[in-house]
This record gives C-alpha cells, structure tokens and sequence, in this order.
C-alpha cells in the first residue's frame, strides 16, 4: 500500500509540474496579449485625438471709425486683431465658417449722445441675437453674444436693425465682433 500511494504521489507531482507549466504558459500568453491591446489602444488613442481634435479658429475684429448705418446695413470691422483659421473678411465683414461646428459670436457697439443704435448678429438670413442702445445724456456701449450651429461655409455677420449712429474712437471706444470655434 505504501508503495502505491509512493506512486500516486509521484504521478501527482508529475500532473502538479504539467499543470504548472500549462498556467505558466497561459500566464505568459496573457500578458503578451495584454501588452499588445495596450500598444493597439494606444495607437488607436493617438490616431483618435488626431480626428477629434478641434481646429484653432478665431477671430477678433474692430472698428475706431464712428458711422451712420441705415435699416439692414452690414457693420464691417475691418481693424483685424485675430483671425485664426482666415474665416472673417475684413472688407465685407462676413465670417464664412471654414469647418461645420459649434461657434459662439459677441457683438459690442456704442451710440453716439442721444442716437439709436441697434445692432444684430445674423445667421444666414436669420437674426440670432439682437442689442440696442439709447442715452440721451451721453453714449454708452452695449453688448450681445449668442451660439450658432454652423455648416461648412454658411455665414455670420452684424447688421443694423435699425437707423443708428454707431461711436467709435481710437481711445476709448472700440466697437467690435468677436466668434470662435466651440466645438466640432
């Protein structure tokens, strides 16, 4: 009897040590397998954030020139501080969207003592925000900012709703229309 159990146990250690092997060799597969879904998830990260990324555009455009403006009228900023991704043209004052995405435009105007001015950015042919401004003692300044949905080359610009009298000066007032790319 003792002999047998002699040879069961070293039968036993035999599977024991194959079966070792056996884990030993998964384990090794395993982290194998491991280390190359890491380097191929990496990989894919790279090339993700390479697509997703959003393009830097923006732009920052003013004027130092004071003006009437009639009902409908184009404002233009032709004094360019930024123009990031060349969507704003100077002398229309139009920005043209060079890529579909999510944009968030600001308007600031000033009126002249006692004068109207209103001023809206437009979408298209769509009005997407509207600011007015009116003191009879002395001028003051008005702002107005909105987000808009935009397609490859739709457009946006400020346009007077309104006859007004817009105050500009090189030092102390800067009438201007600001946008940047939000998200794509």
């Amino acid at each position: 009897m003792l002999s047998v159990m002699e040879h069961r146990k070293v039968e036993m250690k035999q599977e024991f040590s194959k079966q070792n092997q056996q884990i030993g060799q998964i384990l090794d597969d395993y982290k194998k397998i491991r280390e190359e879904l890491n380097e191929k998830t990496a990989q894919l990260e790279k090339l993700a954030g390479n697509f997703t990324s959003t393009p830097k555009i923006a732009f920052n455009a003013y004027t130092r020139s004071g003006k009437n403006y009639g009902n409908s009228q184009t404002i233009v900023f032709p004094d360019v501080l930024l123009n990031e991704g060349g969507g704003y043209d100077k002398i229309t004052g139009m920005f043209t969207a060079p890529v579909a995405g999510l944009y968030y435009f600001s308007v600031h105007i000033c009126q002249a003592k006692a004068k109207y001015v209103v001023a809206a950015i437009v979408h298209g042919h769509t009005t997407i925000a509207v600011t007015s401004e009116y003191e009879s003692i002395g001028a003051s300044c008005s702002s107005v900012m909105a987000p808009v949905k935009m397609t490859l080359g739709e457009r946006v610009y400020v346009k007077c709703t309104h006859p007004s009298v817009m105050l500009a000066d090189a030092q102390y007032r800067w009438p201007s229309f600001t946008g940047v790319l939000f998200s794509i």
